[in-house]
């Protein structure tokens, strides 16, 4: 999860244009309640491991990739030292793979078409992710050819002395 980044926001907004081409009625999360909501996160998984809230504790990609797993013992520690918090905001930072990148921006555009009445707020969540993304080398452009000689038309071949 990449928390109060781009990747959730954009899930919200094409959960948005899901529901409203259904004809539901749906609700816009604001990028100021969509932070409130996730900046909590990475503390909520640090007290839950900190007061053996819960039993366990797993972080996982949107892909379901699994970052990091704690479990309490039977004697009621932690398998191995809490770090959850640290994980949430390493996901955070994690750059987006090429394959991921190139999703980002496909959903980007069908969100642009889709609701276009939020262009501010797609263009902040593309602001989002834009450190994040993998470097772009520039194309490299071939060398040009190198000057063939044209032709020389037999008229003006017969000029010459």
């Amino acid at each position: 999860m990449r928390v109060a980044s781009a990747s959730p926001r954009q899930g919200t907004a094409a959960r948005y244009a899901q529901v409203s081409q259904l004809g539901g009625a749906p609700r816009f999360t604001t990028a100021a309640g969509h932070n409130a909501t996730v900046s909590v996160l990475p503390e909520t998984v640090a007290l839950a491991e900190q007061l053996s809230a819960v039993d366990e504790v797993m972080v996982m990609r949107r892909d379901t990739r699994l970052l990091y797993r704690n479990h309490l013992t039977d004697q009621g520690h932690w398998d191995r030292n809490p770090a959850g918090d640290l994980a949430v905001i390493g996901e955070h930072y994690r750059p987006y793979t090429a394959q991921e990148a190139a999703q980002f921006w496909a959903g980007q555009r069908r969100l642009h078409a889709a609701m276009p009445q939020y262009r501010d707020d797609l263009v902040a969540i593309a602001a989002l992710a834009c450190p994040l993304m993998p470097a772009q080398r520039p194309h490299q452009l071939d060398m040009p050819a190198p000057a063939a000689a044209l032709p020389v038309p037999a008229e003006v071949l017969s000029l010459r002395p």
